[in-house]
């Protein structure tokens, strides 16, 4: 199945098991594991991580399968936390457990989701940019905002590594609280 065709399947599959499970990331992680596990070849699997919202009491809950750890600034301490639950990747196993955790946010939290080619990216001296540069990136620009912090990342990524010449997609998400 060719690997498009598979993250519309699964796009399509979030959408809708979302709608059964809006508060729970670890129930949702498991049900969509169970769908996609009939449809996937048994060498395909999915990465995801998962995160909910809740404006009421100011928490997300969060769940990963096996995708590069998301980033979380603490404002107020001026640090980075890697949000780590285990999870297997989805389609990997049947009935894979996820672990669920419920993080309160602050004015001033990030929350920096990623796939792994912004930080697998490679300079001339085959150096990685890493999650250690990623991490340090957001710590010394807390006052950028929206797509002004996007551009100014992607122009930190591009000095280290011309993007032109990278193996892999660049994917990320900035969500500001």
């Amino acid at each position: 199945i060719p690997a498009a065709l598979v993250m519309t399947m699964s796009k399509m599959i979030f959408s809708i098991i979302s709608q059964e499970y809006p508060e729970s990331t670890k129930e949702l992680l498991g049900n969509v594991n169970n769908q996609m596990r009939g449809l996937l070849l048994d060498t395909q699997y999915i990465t995801a991580f998962y995160s909910i919202y809740n404006p009421e009491n100011q928490t997300i809950t969060i769940s990963n399968a096996g995708h590069a750890l998301p980033l979380f600034y603490r404002a107020s301490k001026k640090k980075v936390l890697a949000l780590d639950s285990f999870g297997y990747f989805v389609g990997i196993a049947d009935d894979s457990v996820y672990e669920e955790k419920v993080l309160k946010v602050e004015p001033g939290d990030r929350l920096f989701m990623y796939t792994d080619g912004i930080t697998e990216i490679k300079n001339k001296e085959k150096e990685e940019y890493g999650e250690n540069r990623l991490a340090k990136f957001i710590i010394n620009n807390p006052d950028i905002k929206g797509d002004e912090f996007c551009d100014a990342l992607l122009n930190d990524v591009e000095s280290f590594a011309k993007l032109d010449y990278r193996d892999d997609d660049i994917a990320f998400l900035n969500i500001e609280f």
